[in-house]
């Protein structure tokens, strides 16, 4: 029978005959005593070896898995420790520096203080060593830390061609698999991992037992939980629906390590599923489901408008991720940055803004977006819409456009933006005449000084801009009879509508309409 080789964070070693017999490491791991016991099968430990133990099946010969397995999580730089001091003989309190992994087994650099003595001592540690213990931890180990400590198989690892699938008699190959699929209900972990690393790496060959995996992922021991879930991630399209499927189970730490899968696999075909996940009530959940979209790439870009709720969130981690992703996402998507223009959140439209800034064109549907955000109740949104719709408002036939916009803003913009055009500008002076009745202030405003500044253009004009010196407005008012002054001999025709200015409640407009009609009258003299 040809050689079986297969993924155990690494591969299944060649088999050395038409064997069931699977040798499995436990060097590192004294808590399988060298033995995983296959349930209804004969059990004879093999001696140890440098590499670890083996196990025989059936009573056949041994079939070596290649690799040690480390199933023990280390602690983490900066989690809570004490070392027992054999001088002294007591505990001291101190923290783990760092972990040394340059030898066979990792150890625990650990600093801690003697009583009594004040420089501070030292020790590296084996994980297991009766004289060291984590007292407390900064924190639960993230995702990615737990897969390397447990060595499970990145997705980005390729099989060289030799894995079971291409290699190994089916029907052997099945046997195999149910014989570890029978290690999934051990009471020890250590076993139950190991078989889920074994399972994951059979193909195929092992997807009848997606059902149990995805049973033994509900686990609450988030080490077995994160071996099941990378499992039914290396199992295909029915392992990938089990992750999917347990984004809502009820288990927070399962949900985490099935969300996470499903973005390490990087399939666009589960995006929907994992945008699911970024309003979880677990901030780990979200955390992943955030960085599980980035890692889709352009699939999940289309979820901008969801994950930009994330960026009020009370976890700095999770806004953080979620500003990153948006950044990505519209760095140069128009259609993805305007959908945030809508957002509830304001820094969701503040970053569709400056994602838009940062483009060099964008379309008319887009501008109007833009403009209506002008009169935005956040003030740092309204000032980037306002500096973005006075840079689109170059040409007169931008600002004509801009004028029929929702916004009142949009619309005083566009009609100021006309007094910067000269001639061409003034053409347009029938257009800006509608925006007297504007039902804003600073629109009507805007449209009686962009009237003024026209020439014969806006004099046209002059009787239409006269009857606002009855405005509600005091500052239209005021600006009705700057315009009537600068429209020369048109605006004079109506010194009337100025003079009942005279006795009006604001004194700025009281003192501008006499020195105005003085003006008036003094051109009328020297006419």
């Amino acid at each position: 029978m040809e050689a079986l080789r297969t993924s155990l964070s690494g591969r299944l070693g060649k088999s050395r005959s038409k064997s069931g017999y699977l040798s499995v490491d436990t060097t590192n791991h004294p808590e399988t005593d060298g033995t995983v016991t296959v349930p209804g099968s004969p059990v004879t430990p093999s001696p140890s070896s440098k590499r670890g133990n083996t196990v025989s099946v059936n009573d056949q010969e041994p079939t070596t898995l290649a690799g040690p397995v480390s199933i023990r999580a280390l602690p983490s730089p900066g989690d809570k420790a004490q070392v027992f001091s054999n001088s002294k003989k007591i505990w001291c309190n101190g923290k783990v520096k760092a972990i040394d992994d340059s030898g066979p087994a990792p150890l625990i650099v650990v600093t801690f203080k003697i009583p009594g003595i004040t420089q501070s001592g030292s020790k590296k540690l084996p994980a297991d060593s009766k004289d060291l213990r984590i007292i407390q931890a900064s924190g639960r180990m993230s995702m990615r830390d737990r897969m390397r400590a447990l060595e499970l198989e990145d997705v980005n690892n390729q099989r060289d061609g030799s894995d079971v699938s291409q290699t190994a008699d089916r029907e052997r190959t099945q046997e195999i698999a149910q014989t570890v699929a029978k290690q999934l209900d051990s009471k020890d972990k250590s076993t139950q991992i190991i078989a889920c690393k074994i399972l994951g790496s059979m193909s195929e060959h092992a997807s009848e037992f997606i059902p149990k995996l995805t049973q033994v992922a509900a686990d609450k021991d988030e080490d077995l939980v994160c071996a099941a879930t990378n499992a039914l991630r290396l199992l295909g399209p029915r392992g990938m629906e089990a992750l999917v499927n347990l984004c809502s189970h009820k288990e927070a730490s399962v949900r985490e390590a099935a969300v996470f899968q499903l973005g390490f696999a990087r399939s666009a075909r589960n995006t929907k599923s994992i945008a699911g996940c970024v309003q979880d009530k677990n901030e780990q959940v979200r955390l992943h489901a955030i960085e599980a979209l980035a890692a889709v790439g352009a699939e999940g870009y289309k979820y901008v408008y969801e994950v930009a709720g994330a960026l009020n969130d009370k976890k700095t981690d999770v806004s953080a991720a979620a500003l990153n992703f948006i950044t990505q996402a519209c760095h140069d998507s128009e259609q993805r940055a305007s959908m945030l223009l809508s957002h509830d959140v304001a820094l969701a439209r503040i970053t569709g803004l400056k994602a838009l800034a940062a483009l060099s064109t964008y379309g008319q549907a887009c501008l109007d977006e833009v403009a209506k955000l002008v009169d935005d109740e956040d003030t740092e949104v309204s000032e980037i819409a306002t500096t973005l719709t006075k840079k689109a408002c170059r040409t007169p036939a931008t600002c004509v456009a801009m004028l029929k916009s929702d916004s009142t803003g949009a619309r005083r913009i566009a009609t100021e933006m006309l007094t910067t055009m000269g001639e061409e500008g003034a053409e347009h002076a029938d257009i800006v005449v509608n925006m007297l009745s504007d039902k804003n202030q600073k629109t009507r405003c805007a449209a009686v000084k962009t009237l003024g500044s026209m020439g014969a253009k806006g004099a046209a004009h002059a009787k239409q801009v006269a009857r606002l010196t009855s405005d509600p407005d005091p500052d239209v008012r005021l600006a009705t009879i700057e315009a009537l002054l600068a429209m020369g001999p048109a605006g004079k025709e109506f010194a009337n509508s100025v003079v009942s200015l005279l006795q009006d409640a604001d004194s700025n407009v009281r003192s501008r309409a006499s020195i105005g009609l003085r003006e008036m009258a003094a051109t009328r003299s020297e006419q």
